[in-house]
């Protein structure tokens, strides 16, 4: 089983080379409301500097740096060198220098940055103590050539600006992925700002994770060149409409918020059978290099295989210890757990079997386990309170399923059986219940 990754792009006129659009001017998109950063890029972002170095690196402009540059250089061939200001508008002069590899972006799980709940913010102000542990966990789920990152740009875009809809824009398998560094506070400076009322855990982490990925191996979908079409043949816009890859699935949205997510094998083998679908048709089309088609969906069809192939028996196994184990936080033990047992297992014992032996028999815990001992003491202590419908569970490891006991409040978690909280990742949207 692997994790992969949803990264959300501002939209660039020229399929994110690197380089300045060749009409900053008529790219509204990118600092549009529901762009990325689209306050920091609506804020930054100078046109009659980008307007005279169009189609030139971004990197080598004087005393100027596009502030998409997060994603510019998504696809392409040379590495750039960065300078990440902070965000605070008085905090200017805290900087760090960095450089972003050939086919890599920058990107942010925002949903973890934040304490949405009234309560934790009453107790710990807008950033959760445990910031940087969630961020190293959510890095963690990832695996070099076994993950896959999808790239798409929100609703602020040229092919599904009138529909309010997400769209995907290709995906590659993941190269690799850095934690990020700290911008640089001195200790007074750090307990001045965490005096400031619900700032008690400002953090000093930079909020932007680097995510390289396989230059050989990815896939663009050709929406620049089919924007240039429909600009000279007007009737041709159904077209661009045909080919398009939408995320208009209940379940698939929620996956493409807060700009980074992660995603599991059943979703992953979903966007990559629509993305084909979507060459299909461009193939069919006859508008661009029928070669480069015939090649990418040579490449699809490498990926899918592989995501079979990585999805495995028991899909779902972590999400339900997760739920058995009653977790409060967002670090997916249940997967990790899953991933450690499936590398240790016997020849011929079943990952199912070997699994609940472990969780339902007083044994000592095998010591690859030891770094989630109490993760396990905790299944241990509450499976007995769910006998009844530990059949039920069991079956439903065989299919993809989320989690979703953080999106309910808490008086209707108090209310409501263990089952619910398990939600079909594709087929629908409704919670799974059990008598």
């Amino acid at each position: 089983m692997a994790t992969h990754m949803t990264a959300r792009m501002a939209w660039h006129d020229n399929n994110w080379n690197g380089c300045v659009c060749l009409s900053p001017e008529d790219n509204y998109y990118c600092v549009g409301t529901h762009s990325l950063l689209s306050d920091r890029l609506a804020r930054n972002k100078k046109v009659e500097i980008e307007n005279k170095h169009k189609d030139q690196r971004i990197d080598k402009i004087d005393d100027y740096l596009p502030p998409c540059f997060w994603t510019t250089n998504a696809f392409s061939s040379h590495t750039i060198h960065v300078r990440h200001d902070h965000p605070f508008g008085n905090l200017k002069e805290k900087s760090i220098k960095d450089a972003l590899p050939a086919f890599s972006v920058f990107t942010w799980p925002f949903r973890l940055s934040f304490n949405h709940d009234r309560a934790k913010r009453n107790m710990h102000g807008h950033y959760p103590p445990d910031l940087e542990d969630r961020i190293e966990g959510f890095v963690k789920r990832f695996k070099p050539n076994d993950s896959i990152v999808f790239f798409y740009v929100n609703y602020d875009n040229p092919i599904s600006a009138d529909e309010n809809r997400y769209v995907l824009v290709g995906c590659a398998p993941l190269k690799g992925i850095e934690v990020p560094k700290r911008f640089p506070f001195m200790k007074e400076e750090l307990s001045k700002w965490r005096k400031k009322r619900n700032m008690q855990h400002f953090p000093v982490i930079n909020w932007a994770i680097k995510a390289s990925y396989d230059s050989e191996s990815f896939v663009l979908l050709p929406y620049k060149e089919y924007l240039d079409y429909v600009d000279e043949h007007q009737e041709s816009e159904e077209l661009l409409t045909e080919m398009r890859v939408i995320i208009e699935e209940e379940a698939l949205i929620p996956s493409f918020k807060y700009v980074a997510n992660d995603i599991d094998d059943d979703k992953c083998i979903y966007l990559l059978t629509k993305l084909r679908k979507a060459l299909t048709i461009i193939k069919k089309h006859g508008i661009v290099d029928l070669d480069k088609v015939s090649q990418q969906l040579k490449t699809i069809d490498s990926l899918l295989k592989k995501a079979w192939q990585t999805r495995r028996l028991y899909p779902s196994l972590g999400c339900i210890l997760d739920v058995i184990a009653d977790v409060e936080d967002e670090d997916a033990r249940g997967d990790r757990v899953v991933a450690l047992i499936r590398s240790n297992l016997p020849s011929g014992k079943d990952l199912l079997e070997a699994t609940f032996d472990l969780i339902q028999k007083d044994e000592s815990i095998p010591e690859y386990l030891s770094e989630y001992e109490s993760f396990i003491e905790e299944l241990r202590a509450n499976v007995t309170q769910h006998h009844k419908i530990l059949p039920q569970l069991k079956k439903l490891t065989l299919i993809g399923l989320t989690c979703f006991k953080s999106f309910l409040t808490s008086s209707s978690v108090d209310s409501l059986p263990l089952s619910c909280f398990l939600s079909c990742n594709l087929c629908c949207s409704k919670s799974l219940i059990f008598s």
